[in-house]
């Protein structure tokens, strides 16, 4: 038969205070996964936010490349294809980094008092380096603890803080190119049937006999003259009719351009959520600062150059792309410009 398991809360009674402590507390460390130890699907949609993001890139990857009638020009689909695969690939680094966890001989060290900046945490019975604090969510005591983000749920610390922020780029990025775009696309198709919808939104107006309507035949007898391809008084009075002949030879069709304004509208919000989050993000950086102490300028270098390295890296080449790691190991941090 299965023996049934028995928890750390059940045998409290048989632990003194200090023993059930850290029972409770590796038990509750054992139930968190690793990033590395993550299912491919879970670490790619661990939650229905970041499945509301990748539904959204899907979306527009297959309105404007997949199912586009017209293609872009090259360079417009490598740049696409080449901003979308950094954001997949910073994601991946973010999801699959380790937030960084202090390491045994560093703690040997603290208990010997030989570590000056170490502080307590009475609560978990540890010793944290400065800038970090326990998690949770990770198990563990997280060097240069930046914040808890549900939206991909994971733990954003010292050494994965730098692919968080590139995700966020060129999530910011790719929204901002495919607005474009689908807003040229928007402004073709309202150029290419702006002769048939003027005298149709002009024919509209005004009650029948009226010197408006007058005009407005006027209007369609000198635009029919001039293209025979206008449309006639009775389609013009016809207005399902109307649309349904106005975007017979549109490219896609009717449900298809309703489809790359919905995406423009996705996109929009998307561009001004992301890029005020990554200005934000950038702002805490060259501050030297994190999300959960934005305003503790204890770590600041006075220099944003030496403050961007500790997250982004030494080799300013490699700040915008998903390789390498921050300056530093999370343990010890640069003087600050008060203490200089």
């Amino acid at each position: 038969c299965a023996v049934p398991r028995i928890s750390m809360a059940e045998t409290a009674p048989l632990l003194d205070g200090g023993a059930y402590t850290t029972a409770l507390r590796e038990e509750e460390k054992a139930k968190v996964p690793r990033p590395e130890d993550r299912r491919p699907l879970a670490m790619f949609c661990p939650n229905p936010f970041i499945g509301v993001i990748w539904t959204a890139v899907i979306f527009n990857y297959g309105v404007h490349v997949a199912f586009r009638p017209e293609r872009w020009n090259v360079l417009s689909l490598l740049l696409g294809h080449a901003i979308l695969g950094l954001q997949i690939a910073s994601f991946v680094r973010c999801q699959l980094t380790h937030p960084g966890r202090v390491p045994d001989w560093w703690d040997e060290r603290a208990n010997n008092g030989l570590e000056a900046d170490a502080t307590k945490d009475h609560v978990y019975d540890k010793w944290l380096p400065p800038r970090s604090r326990w998690v949770n969510n990770a198990g563990c005591v997280v060097l240069g603890l930046d914040h808890y983000c549900f939206w991909v749920s994971s733990t954003i610390g010292h050494y994965n803080r730098k692919h968080f922020i590139l995700f966020l780029y060129y999530s910011m990025l790719l929204a901002a190119f495919v607005g474009v775009h689908a807003f040229l696309s928007c402004y073709t198709l309202l150029r290419r049937l702006e002769p048939l919808m003027g005298p149709f939104a002009f024919g509209m107006m005004g009650p029948a006999g009226s010197p408006m309507i007058h005009q407005w035949h006027m209007e369609m007898a000198r635009r029919r003259a001039a293209d025979p391809t206008m449309p006639s008084m009775a389609q013009l009075h016809n207005p399902q009719q109307f649309l349904a002949d106005a975007f017979a030879d549109v490219p896609g069709g009717l449900v298809y351009q309703i489809c790359v304004f919905v995406t423009l509208i996705i996109d929009l919000i998307a561009t001004i959520f992301l890029c005020g989050f990554f200005v934000w993000q950038c702002y805490l950086v060259v501050k030297a600062r994190t999300t959960i102490d934005p305003d503790d300028d204890k770590y600041d270098t006075g220099s944003w150059s030496l403050n961007t390295k500790q997250v982004l890296g030494r080799r300013a080449v490699l700040w915008l792309l998903p390789v390498g790691g921050p300056d530093g190991d999370g343990l010890s941090w640069p003087a600050p410009k008060k203490a200089s």
